[in-house]
């Protein structure tokens, strides 16, 4: 079992984030070696090659976000939300990756960026520098 442990008074940090829309995102992993609807989820996966032309690999494991694979998350445009993602698959790090919009942090592991440095709220990012780790 995993689950999220929510930390609270995030926004005394990050004061910006009390008027948005709130969100708590489960990142678990599946092994598709051996699942009997490996092909169905196959479809819905692409494992684009590497970066310097090395070829694409075959899938051997799924994530899922509260269970859906490659869930459509509504936003406008525009809109801020407030994202807490929880790492809870095998693996230590995962590399997150929206689209391809840049995105902000605010904590890591439950913890502020403020808190150990108060002139940096956030942090932006995309997929190739974001890393989320287990916990």
């Amino acid at each position: 079992m995993s689950g999220a442990i929510v930390i609270e008074k995030m926004e005394r940090y990050a004061p910006e984030i009390k008027r948005l829309r709130e969100r708590v995102l489960v990142l678990r992993g599946r092994s598709i070696e051996d699942d009997a609807t490996s092909a169905e989820l196959r479809a819905h996966v692409e494992i684009p090659p590497e970066p310097c032309g090395s070829t694409a690999k075959q899938a051997s494991e799924i994530f899922s976000v509260n269970e859906v694979v490659r869930p459509q998350i509504d936003i406008a445009p525009k809109e801020k939300q407030f994202w807490r993602i929880v790492n809870a698959t095998a693996d230590p790090y995962v590399d997150l990756q929206i689209g391809r919009q840049v995105f902000e942090i605010v904590a890591l592991d439950g913890m502020p960026l403020a808190y150990h440095e108060p002139r940096n709220l956030t942090r932006t990012a995309n997929h190739s520098c974001s890393r989320l780790r287990e916990g």
